[in-house]
């Protein structure tokens, strides 16, 4: 899904338990996956390859309940990822984001869980405004992948060993 001016993706209807599947979102005008207002619930973005897209790789405006899983964002001029505090209780396990300008992960929704990514290279990782937030086993340092500013995100080694080895968790995929 590439050069589109707007979106690559948008989601502009409350629906539900969609799936977008190993997709590969580059170069769009403004962001990869947009989840507007009334987004739904319960929707899964799993093994996405989500880079370039204007200031922001993944945004949800809306929506609860949604899983980000196995996504590897990169290369936005603002954010990898932004939450708006309407958005609550989504959930975002096992993602790589990388040198996404000012910050990696960007929460002001209630309920979010950020948990076993990894996060680097932009100037901060970071951002929650919503008070309520859970982040645990995340990633700060350089994952040392083979070549992320190609698209290769397996993890280097024997020497040096990658600090992501052995340190994501079981999500059911």
């Amino acid at each position: 899904i590439k050069r589109n001016t707007s979106d690559g993706v948008e989601m502009n209807v409350a629906s539900t338990t969609n799936i977008f599947f190993a997709n590969r979102v580059f170069s769009n005008g403004t962001m990869g996956f947009r989840f507007a207002v009334g987004a739904g619930s319960n929707n899964r973005l799993i093994r996405n390859v989500i880079y370039r897209n204007g200031p922001d790789g993944i945004v949800f405006l809306d929506g609860k309940r949604n899983s980000i899983l196995n996504n590897d964002v990169y290369g936005h001029t603002i954010r990898g990822i932004r939450v708006y505090a309407a958005a609550s209780s989504n959930y975002f396990f096992n993602n790589a984001l990388l040198s996404n300008g000012s910050v990696g992960f960007s929460n002001a929704g209630l309920g979010a869980v950020f948990s076993n990514n990894i996060s680097f290279g932009h100037t901060r990782n970071v951002t929650n405004t919503a008070g309520i937030f859970a982040a645990g086993d995340n990633i700060t340092a350089n994952p040392l992948f083979s070549n992320a500013t190609a698209g290769n995100f397996r993890l280097s080694g024997p020497n040096p060993v990658s600090p992501a080895v052995d340190s994501g968790t079981t999500n059911g995929l």
